[in-house]
């Protein structure tokens, strides 16, 4: 047996009887191959035309703008796209040969690759109203108080030339510098309109990505089916609701569990709310700030990051349940581009279970991009499902647009319209399919107790139990012994079997059949079907402190829910 010692930046590497295999050319060339094949394929995917004319996004109507691919990474592998249509369409979806009256408008340009392959991109400008523009910042609706916490002592005496500052950086913004100016712009412009609350009912982004998604819409000629509203229970048949609890737990058992709260919100420094339940009573359900913070209350929303991916396969079930697709059917039903590359097409399945082949997160614009598949298209040859999990979240993106071309509407109102519009709760901002969702603790226990009650709550039926079986864990197929507790051996839409939480005796705290899904700023949304227990906080961010008080706060609620600590 051979020895080699390495030392590296003052760490010894021990190698133990290693073999180095060093590759042969042809490997190094297909690995060359394949990565400039990879680059090629991203430069194109991450670029898209933009006015010819500097600060052209925000144009005025004399001299609408003409369009340019000028990406220095479209240049380095040699790719030139040819500009052969622009389709001009007004924020009702209304096509024009070329923009006729201010406000927000949506270019949907038709390029040309020397391949002979089609790249479409649309992009948001807004035409100048006549006085639209006009100095000072308020002709705009927008006073910015001059600054007065947290400046820096040498600049405490400067505060008016700050917000000057600011100001002429958000003028220079509003004048067709970036194309989030021409949306926000758009946002102002529809703000002053007779119906400019329903115009921005569901948000600022919102109402860009319906518009673009409009105009797609009529662009290709789609015809659209709305979903179905929830089916209406009779009494009989009705679920639990979320009601707080007629026989609360002792005061010593909810005083423990608010010590332990508090003690993690200080220490950890991160705001967050919390709510437990079981059987739809509410038996814990508060707000905690870190001592000597504002204090939040229940209305407090924070990304839950990875938890907007059980979030969306929630959304997914009510499509599934009213037949708009299959799992098991590949994405071409919706996406016909794509039938040409047999072999590279995942199904919807594949996608809502990190199978799909695509890498990130929010890729290219994510949902929130119209023509976010026709972007995955420009690369799909280089797309290989795979059999076992390779976490991401582009692929729940491509299934969203999916929703939103047979829709006709944006994920944000589907999600909205689809669950909580009928129980009476506010909208949910909610920006991607994988990420992004921003639930009050309220909203995301809501949530987990329509899946307690397999499709349920109150007298609405959202999705068949049959439907409900369907999105649950199953094993992935590249695993020729799956193990049950490995929580990457089984996957369902967005949600996985919770197994690993356990007392200190090695006891399981819940159930074997507890779904939920983890977070990047360790929220918490945990479903335990067997004791129809529910658990969902939500917070800003994690911390180094989190592994000390999460156990912590679990066997807490496991004494209320499971040993029986209440009355």
């Amino acid at each position: 047996m051979k020895f080699f010692r390495l030392r590296s930046a003052g760490v010894i590497g021990l190698i133990v009887g290693m073999t180095i295999s060093v590759p042969s050319q042809a490997e190094k060339n297909a690995f060359s191959t394949a990565f400039s094949t990879e680059a090629k394929v991203e430069a194109l995917r991450s670029s898209a035309p933009e006015p010819e004319a500097p600060f052209g996004f925000i144009f005025n109507l004399d001299t609408p703008p003409q369009f340019v691919w000028r990406s220095p990474a479209l240049a380095e592998h040699g790719i030139c796209p040819t500009i052969e249509e622009v389709a001009w369409f007004d924020a009702e979806g209304k096509r024009f040969e070329k923009p006729e009256h201010g406000g927000r408008w949506i270019a949907i340009v038709r390029s040309k690759l020397p391949d002979g392959k089609t790249v479409i991109r649309s992009i948001t400008l807004f035409g100048r109203p006549e006085g639209f523009f006009l100095l000072p910042l308020e002709s705009l609706g927008i006073r910015l108080d001059d600054i007065e916490e947290g400046v820096p002592e040498p600049l405490a005496t400067h505060r008016k030339e700050l917000r000057q500052v600011v100001e002429r950086g958000l003028l220079e913004f509003l004048n067709g510098e970036d194309p989030r100016g021409a949306r926000l712009a758009a946002a102002l412009d529809d703000s002053r309109q007779e119906d400019g609350a329903k115009r921005l009912r569901y948000g600022v982004e919102d109402r860009s990505r319906s518009c673009e998604l409009r105009a797609r819409l009529a662009y290709e000629g789609r015809t659209t089916q709305l979903l179905p509203p929830p089916r209406h229970l009779e009494k009989g048949e009705q679920a639990p609701e979320l009601r707080p609890a007629k026989t609360p737990p002792p005061a010593e058992a909810l005083a423990e569990l608010d010590r332990i709260c508090q003690g993690w919100a200080d220490e950890s420094g991160a705001p967050f709310s919390s709510l437990v339940a079981k059987g739809g009573a509410i038996l814990h359900h508060a707000a905690f700030s870190p001592k000597g913070n504002q204090a939040i209350d229940l209305d407090f929303r924070a990304d839950v990051f990875s938890i907007t991916k059980a979030i969306s396969g929630i959304l997914a079930a009510r499509f599934l349940d009213a037949g708009l697709f299959a799992l098991d059917q590949p994405v071409s039903a919706v996406f016909t581009d794509f039938a040409q590359h047999p072999g590279h097409i995942p199904t919807f399945r594949q996608c809502l279970r990190h199978q799909s082949g695509l890498k990130g997160h929010g890729s290219w614009g994510g949902v929130g991009n119209a023509w976010f598949d026709h972007v995955v298209f420009n690369g799909i040859e280089t797309l290989e499902q795979t059999p076992t999990q390779k976490y991401a979240g582009d692929g729940f993106d491509l299934v969203g647009t999916a929703m939103q071309l047979l829709s006709g509407e944006t994920t944000t109102r589907l999600f909205h319209e689809g669950y909580f519009a009928p129980l009476g709760l506010p909208l949910m901002p909610y920006e991607g399919m994988g990420a992004g969702a921003r639930p009050t603790v309220f909203q995301l226990a809501v949530l987990g107790q329509i899946m307690a009650n397999e499709g349920r709550y109150g007298a609405c039926e959202f999705f068949s139990r049959e439907t409900f079986d369907a999105i649950l864990p199953t094993a992935y197929e590249g695993y020729e012994n799956p193990d049950p507790d490995n929580k990457l051996h089984f996957y369902g839409l967005g949600i996985r079997w919770v197994r690993e939480d356990r007392d200190e005796a090695g006891k399981p705290l819940f159930s074997r059949r507890t779904i939920g899904h983890g977070s990047f700023s360790f929220s918490v949304f945990q479903v335990d079907l067997e004791n129809k227990i529910v658990i969902a906080q939500v917070r800003e961010k994690k911390s180094q402190v989190d592994a000390k008080w999460y156990p912590q706060f679990l066997e807490a609620v496991h004494g209320i829910m499971i040993e029986g600590k209440t009355n």
